[in-house]
């Protein structure tokens, strides 16, 4: 994934598929960190004429504030739950709409419930989105906990992938092209080989969001919902240590993330690239557990073959040394530094 448009763009079409009879809106916060920016609308194409009538603007163009939201919004927010509006489309537009407008819009729209959920780590806000719930979708005054938990988990998964194309230091160039490039984030939701998941706390009720258990795994989800133990059973024995640590971390920090490797049903040893994270209610208790898990067999084979390159260089009886365009030595192996006699001290 190379920008955040493509994962507002794929985000957007993964609400579409889970409720294709809400409209909606994906915002992203800009960088000046003080307003939202619509990028992605859905169902509002037939009607779009008599929207720009109302607002006067192409909704490309509006802005939303993010200075000013209540600090129980803020809260919300943080958490990355399912926020309900009671003054509507007035209330998550911040002002930047008149009421009259509002009203309008919803009476057009059919709106009964205005709800948003945020993209954020650690108060670092990314964006929003935004939901326009029709009475026919609401259990009361609110959509149904399952429906809420399948967005929120999509905003989680945003999120994180937002976080890793922004936080560049952390991330090694090779994981960036190996993970976030040849892996489509725009196949995630549908067709995706990573496998997108939830469950109860426990590890009952086990959903392969995208049915890819059966190519990562080799089981299918039902194996697992029969079986809760049966992911552990698979990492390799070598690995378990790794793996209850990163449950641990889940359970204490609320967000884990961990390497190791498993053994398929075919005995087939693959490296898992494992993110996952609590789901939360409106008290902010946990609910529900997801992530994300990835193969990276490939790159750990290269990792190993740089490593052994870089072994049997340091270990060859012919002095290497490289050097930048300035001439300053940055690699010297040890028969260079014999030869010369020690190390250059203009080397890095």
């Amino acid at each position: 994934m190379k920008n955040e448009v493509e994962i507002y763009e794929i985000l957007a079409e993964g609400v579409r598929q889970m409720l294709p009879d809400v409209y909606f809106v994906v915002d992203k916060l800009l960088l000046d960190g003080k307003n939202f920016q619509i990028v992605a609308i859905a169902g509002f194409e037939r009607i779009m004429a008599a929207i720009k009538l109302i607002l006067g603007k192409e909704y490309s163009d509006l802005r939303f504030p993010f200075d000013g939201l209540p600090d129980e919004v803020l809260h919300v927010y943080e958490t990355r739950n399912i926020h309900y509006f009671p003054g509507g489309i007035f209330d998550i537009v911040n002002g930047a709409i008149s009421k009259t407008a509002c009203n309008a819009i919803e009476k057009l729209l059919g709106v009964a419930q205005v709800a948003a959920v945020s993209f954020s780590i650690d108060k670092k806000y990314f964006g929003a989105i935004t939901l326009l719930i029709p009475s026919s979708m609401l259990v009361g005054n609110k959509m149904d906990r399952e429906t809420e938990l399948g967005i929120e988990t999509l905003a989680n998964m945003a999120s994180a992938k937002i976080q890793e194309l922004r936080d560049k230091k952390t991330i090694e160039e090779k994981q960036v092209e190996l993970l976030d490039y040849q892996t489509q984030f725009s196949n995630l939701i549908s067709n995706s080989t990573d496998i997108v998941w939830w469950a109860n706390l426990d590890g009952t009720g086990m959903k392969d969001i995208n049915e890819a258990f059966p190519k990562f795994y080799g089981v299918s989800a039902e194996d697992f919902i029969n079986d809760p133990d049966l992911w552990f059973e698979m990492i390799h024995p070598d690995d378990k240590e790794i793996a209850i640590k990163s449950h641990q971390d889940l359970f204490s920090k609320g967000i884990a993330v961990a390497e190791y490797r498993i053994q398929r049903s075919d005995k087939q040893i693959i490296w898992v690239h494992d993110r996952k994270s609590l789901i939360r209610d409106q008290q902010g208790n946990p609910v529900k557990m997801g992530g994300i898990a990835s193969d990276v067999t490939e790159r750990k084979r290269m990792e190993e073959e740089l490593k052994t390159k870089n072994f049997a260089l340091d270990a060859s009886p012919v002095a290497v040394g490289l050097a930048d365009l300035d001439g300053t030595l940055f690699y010297a192996n040890k028969a260079y530094v014999k030869l010369w006699g020690g190390i250059n001290p203009n080397m890095r």
